[in-house]
C-alpha cells in the first residue's frame, strides 16, 4: 500500500464546494452509534458520529480517504470533514502525514483560500474538518454552459495569480489549481478550495507550466461567447502554451497582468522626460 507521500489522492478537489441538495433523508436518518454498529476498516456510514459532528452525506472517497458533507451539531454549522480510513490508524507514517496535511492547510491565511477549522480522531478514525462553500466552480459552470462577464474572469484569474504566489512564499506543497478547485461566490469572487498538501517545496519550473495551463483550460470556455475580452483571451490562450510568446511562469502572469509603473521610484527630472 502506498504512503501518503507516494500517492496523490484522488480526493484532491476536496469539494469545500457544494451546490443545493436535497439533504432530507440525511437529516432523517438516525446517528450511527459505536455500541450498535462495529464500524470497518474504510468508508463510515452516513449518520457515524464524530465527537460534536455527524456524517451527513458522502462527497467523495478513495482507497485510503474520504470527504464528508457534517453538521458540527453543537453549533449547527455544516462542514466538509475529511477522513483518514481506520485501516490506517495504527501506522504512523499515514497517522502523522495526516496530522501534517490538516496542520499546514490551517496555516494558510490567505483571503481566497478556503479554511480549516480543527484536526481530531474519535473511536479511531482521524478527521479534520474544513470551510464548506455553496458555491459552484468553474467546471459546474462551464458543464452548464454559463457565461462570465471578462471582467469576473479576469479578476479570477488575478486572484489564483495571488494565491498561488502566497502558496510559494509561505512554503507550502500544494495540488495544481483547476477548474475543479476554482469556485465562484454570488458576489463573483473567486474562492479556492484548500489545495496544500504541507510544508515543503514549491512548484518545480515544469510544474509552474502545468499549473498556466491548468488555468488557461479552467478560463477559456468563458472567453468564447459574443463580447469577451479579446485581448484576455489572447493573454489566457499564451498560458503554459507551445509558442514562442508563451507565459510559463507565476511571475510573469503576473507581470502581464499587472505591468510595472515606469514612474515609480524615478526621480523629478526623470519623469519630466517621461
Amino acid at each position: 500500500s502506498p504512503t501518503p507521500d507516494q500517492q496523490e489522492v484522488s480526493v484532491e478537489e476536496e469539494a469545500v464546494a457544494v451546490e443545493a441538495v436535497d439533504s432530507t433523508s440525511s437529516e432523517t436518518s438516525e446517528a450511527v452509534t459505536t455500541s450498535k454498529v462495529e464500524l470497518g476498516e474504510g468508508m463510515l456510514p452516513i449518520g457515524t458520529r464524530l465527537g460534536d459532528y455527524k456524517l451527513l452525506r458522502a462527497i467523495q472517497e478513495d482507497d485510503d480517504f474520504a470527504l464528508f458533507e457534517a453538521e458540527q451539531t453543537s453549533i449547527g454549522r455544516r462542514v466538509a470533514l475529511k477522513t483518514l480510513f481506520r485501516k490506517h490508524r495504527k501506522d504512523i507514517t499515514w497517522v502523522q502525514g495526516f496530522v501534517d496535511e490538516a496542520s499546514a492547510r490551517a496555516s494558510v491565511n490567505h483571503p481566497a483560500i478556503s479554511l480549516v477549522y480543527e484536526c481530531d480522531q474519535e473511536i479511531g478514525v482521524n478527521f479534520y474538518t474544513m470551510e464548506l462553500v455553496d458555491a459552484p466552480s468553474l467546471a459546474d459552470l462551464a458543464r452548464r454552459r454559463s457565461e462570465l462577464d471578462s471582467t469576473i474572469v479576469r479578476r479570477v484569474l488575478e486572484t489564483c495569480v495571488d494565491a498561488l504566489i502566497y502558496l510559494r512564499d509561505a512554503g507550502m506543497s500544494h495540488r495544481l489549481l483547476s477548474a475543479h478547485s476554482i469556485l465562484v461566490l454570488r458576489s463573483n469572487e473567486a474562492r479556492i478550495a484548500n489545495p496544500v498538501k504541507g510544508r515543503g517545496e514549491g512548484l518545480s519550473a515544469e510544474q509552474e507550466r502545468q499549473q498556466l495551463r491548468k488555468l488557461a483550460e479552467a478560463l477559456l470556455p468563458f472567453l468564447t461567447h459574443a463580447g469577451a475580452d479579446a485581448e484576455l483571451r489572447l493573454l489566457v490562450e499564451r498560458m503554459g502554451a507551445e509558442r514562442i510568446d508563451a507565459i510559463n511562469t507565476i511571475d510573469g502572469l503576473k507581470a502581464v497582468l499587472s505591468p510595472h509603473d515606469q514612474s515609480e521610484g524615478l526621480s523629478g527630472v526623470e519623469l519630466a522626460k517621461l
